[in-house]
């Protein structure tokens, strides 16, 4: 294997040097992989990409690896690593917790569970998310970078180099779209049809700009009456940080009417979305259904 021919694969397959047992290169859809396989498992550990390393470069360090013995990490598959990865994340709010585990869960495991860490690629992540729509591509190309690099840290070591090492998670657009009057007014007279609980949580989210697992999961100590202000706790809001916000006439009307000790939490939606059922109980507090009205 030379340069010349390294530079000219185009096809994608697995091409092995003739100079040095057992390295090779994998050459996929979008990126070229150097690769070595090692002790009686036949363990395939990955280098790097190519052109970022060079065949000498790749040469020389197949060679170091094939003098030593692979260790737990060189075996260690992507769910093993996910199973340690869940415990990490309890240190997380639990917006992130089921932010993250959604999409590993639902695009990365099922593809790529059984799989050894530095067998997967670039090419078998973005064989993944490339079908998908463009905002759960780029949830799932953020979410993963930050598990790949998680794997690459210290004390783990799982991995030498993360195979999104180097990729460019476009920003999420900006929204320009607004409800103008007239629909405003449509969703209003929705809401009051509706009624509690799911169409007052819209009222107040109209009224208040709030997030909807916030309102979702407001309790009745939180409100000022004196004050018309609302005191979000730092374990609901999303930089948390404590956040009061003064509101209106409007929505004082709304919460005299509904005065309940949590406003709702098994709206299903915010709660899937944010801390919802579970930081509610995990604060203490039980689900707006099973409390008692307060007078």
């Amino acid at each position: 294997m030379t340069d010349v021919v390294v530079l000219r694969l185009k096809s994608s397959g697995t091409y092995y040097d003739d100079t040095t047992p057992a390295f090779g290169l994998r050459v996929g859809k979008n990126r070229k992989t150097w690769f070595v396989v090692r002790g009686r498992e036949r363990l395939r550990t990955n280098i790097g990409q190519y052109p970022t390393v060079s065949l000498a470069d790749a040469r020389k360090e197949a060679r170091k690896l094939l003098t030593e013995e692979p260790t737990k990490a060189d075996r260690i598959t992507f769910n093993e690593a996910y199973d340690i990865y869940k415990e990490a994340l309890k240190s997380r709010k639990e917006r992130t917790q089921y932010d993250y585990k959604r999409v590993l869960e639902k695009y990365l495991q099922p593809k790529l569970g059984t799989k050894k860490l530095f067998n997967i690629l670039y090419d078998d992540i973005t064989a993944i998310t490339d079908p998908l729509t463009r905002s759960e591509r780029r949830n799932t190309l953020a979410v993963g970078r930050t598990f790949f690099r998680w794997c690459v840290r210290p004390p783990r070591r799982y991995l030498k180099h993360s195979p999104l090492e180097g990729v460019e998670v476009p920003k999420a657009g900006k929204r320009k779209r607004i409800l103008n009057k007239e629909e405003l007014i449509t969703v209003w007279h929705a809401t009051v049809r509706q009624g509690y609980p799911h169409g007052t949580v819209c009222q107040l989210l109209a009224l208040t700009g709030q997030r909807e697992g916030e309102i979702a999961s407001l309790r009745r100590p939180w409100i000022n009456e004196k004050e018309q202000t609302i005191t979000l706790p730092h374990w609901l809001t999303k930089n948390s940080k404590e956040h009061t916000f003064p509101h209106g006439n409007k929505v004082a009307e709304i919460l005299e009417a509904f005065r309940v000790a949590t406003i709702l939490t098994c709206f299903s939606h915010a709660a899937s979305r944010t801390s919802g059922r579970s930081q509610v109980r995990k604060a203490g507090f039980a689900p707006a259904s099973e409390l008692p009205r307060l007078h």
